[in-house]
């Protein structure tokens, strides 16, 4: 197995994804203020859900124009196993409601659907483990920006129970 197909494997077998994540922010974030603001509004927001992100930092550091320092701007890509329908039911919370949450308090962001496993974890190699096939390739000079990243268990017994699960797998090692 190659490594990309290592991570596919652990990344399908953690939880069930539903939902891509892509947040911004409307002034500029350092990546400290970044997942302190994202993993508290995630916490508040959406307590139950197990989510992968990465923060990332502008890519275009190079055109920040002189004697404006660096570009401390960053932003975050995530996938989450939200049970939307349970949120709608049971709490009356939609998908719309947690999209104008972030944007009212931090600005422009994408919150939607996954058509399939396949669709998750390609985004999350690609965007939030910033792992392409092109990585693989020794040659290749993938430009990496991503500055940290991490796997975040929600709370509640579904949450628990997949926490448990995850932790009792083994994989191979490539």
């Amino acid at each position: 197995m190659t490594q990309r197909e290592v991570l596919i494997d652990w990344l399908e077998d953690i939880t069930q994804w539903t939902t891509k994540l892509d947040m911004t922010f409307k002034y500029n974030v350092n990546e400290f203020n970044a997942k302190r603001h994202f993993t508290n509004w995630m916490g508040k927001q959406l307590p139950g859900s197990t989510y992968l992100y990465s923060i990332e930092q502008d890519p275009n550091q190079d055109k920040v124009a002189p004697g404006q320092g660096l570009n401390q701007s960053c932003h975050i890509h995530a996938i989450s196993d939200t049970k939307w329908d349970i949120l709608r039911a049971k709490r009356g919370i939609m998908r719309t409601d947690i999209w104008e949450s972030w944007k009212k308090g931090y600005g422009r962001n994408r919150i939607e659907p996954v058509k399939n496993i396949t669709e998750a974890t390609g985004y999350a190699l690609k965007k939030v483990l910033n792992y392409s096939e092109a990585r693989e390739d020794t040659k290749s000079h993938v430009r990496k920006t991503d500055v940290d990243w991490a796997l975040v268990f929600g709370k509640g017994k579904h949450a628990a129970r997949i926490e448990k699960e995850a932790r009792q797998k083994t994989y191979p090692k490539v």
